[in-house]
């Protein structure tokens, strides 16, 4: 009995470390400290500078893609959110859907930004990532510019 009881509880363990805590939670790493965070809703879908960590998982953050401008039009309703998003070590990828035109745009980041040495308290990190954020682009025009731009991601 003893032995059924610790072999069921090894394997929970097993499963549970082998799983992706934080992307269970909606908390998706991109790199650069930029998260990808789901909400209850498909458009609640935002990529943020996480500046909020809980258990090592990223449960809120600035805004940078869309900015809250973006996500929310002036009623409070939602305009734009991410659909989907991709990163590697220098880039991430990111296609957005603005919900009344039934619209995608797509963008991305070049993540050679470094903010570590500054203090955020002072400086705005934030506009530093924005600077380096490029878009919003159409399908043909971003296809065109992540062949020049040699990025090697790509939207399933």
């Amino acid at each position: 009995m003893k032995f059924s009881y610790y072999f069921i509880v090894l394997l929970f363990l097993c499963i549970l470390s082998s799983c992706n805590y934080c992307e269970s939670f909606g908390s998706y790493e991109l790199g650069s400290n930029l998260v990808l965070l789901d909400g209850d809703r498909l458009e609640d879908r935002i990529i943020v500078r996480c500046t909020n960590r809980s258990s090592g998982c990223c449960g809120g953050g600035e805004y940078i893609l869309p900015t809250y401008e973006e996500h929310y039009n002036l009623n409070g309703k939602y305009r734009e959110y991410v659909l989907q998003a991709k990163s590697d070590e220098k880039w991430i990828i990111v296609q957005t859907k603005i919900i009344e035109d039934d619209v995608h745009r797509y963008w991305f980041i070049d993540k050679s930004f470094s903010v570590d040495s500054l203090d955020c308290y002072q400086v705005n990190c934030s506009e530093v990532i924005l600077e380096n954020r490029f878009g919003p682009f159409s399908k043909s025009d971003f296809s065109n510019l992540i062949k020049i731009k040699e990025i090697q991601l790509v939207f399933d």
